[in-house]
């Protein structure tokens, strides 16, 4: 079985792949409460069955899983070398104007390194970022969107 995330603004209650992420994760900490009482029966059965998605799997849902699910992942959902670019510049600094994000980000306060606090971005982006953080859209390597996008 293959899951990814998406949006859909005529199926679902919001464009914002954000909030899709943001229910997915209640949705599987609830899950995880009440887990199945019996295991899968297939042996291919999903790895994310009862239990909370972790960060890193709710990002590979949002991007490379749903565009395996589309059978798009030969041209899009990753930074591989001949997909098409299609990313998001973010901005966590408290300069980006969402007081949600405030405080604390690059300071390591010992609790550890450069992939620790990149992660705690990505995870603070994810949870509590909105349109705001995003500084720059890039659809197929063109620059279409964004708080720096001019007409």
């Amino acid at each position: 079985m293959q899951v990814g995330l998406g949006t859909d603004v005529s199926g679902g209650f919001s464009p914002s792949i954000l909030t899709v992420i943001q229910h997915a994760s209640i949705a599987s900490k609830v899950k995880g409460l009440n887990p199945t009482p019996e295991p899968p029966k297939s042996v291919h059965a999903v790895q994310f069955t009862d239990q909370q998605l972790s960060v890193a799997t709710l990002l590979h849902l949002a991007t490379l899983g749903g565009a395996q699910l589309c059978c798009l992942d030969h041209q899009i959902g990753s930074f591989t070398a001949g997909k098409s670019f299609d990313a998001l510049i973010v901005n966590v600094r408290d300069d980006a104007g969402n007081p949600a994000l405030w405080g604390g980000l690059g300071e390591t306060d010992g609790l550890g390194g450069t992939q620790d606090i990149l992660e705690g971005m990505l995870e603070r982006f994810l949870f509590c970022g909105d349109d705001r953080n995003i500084s720059r859209v890039y659809v197929q390597g063109r620059f279409v969107g964004g708080k720096e996008f001019r007409k």
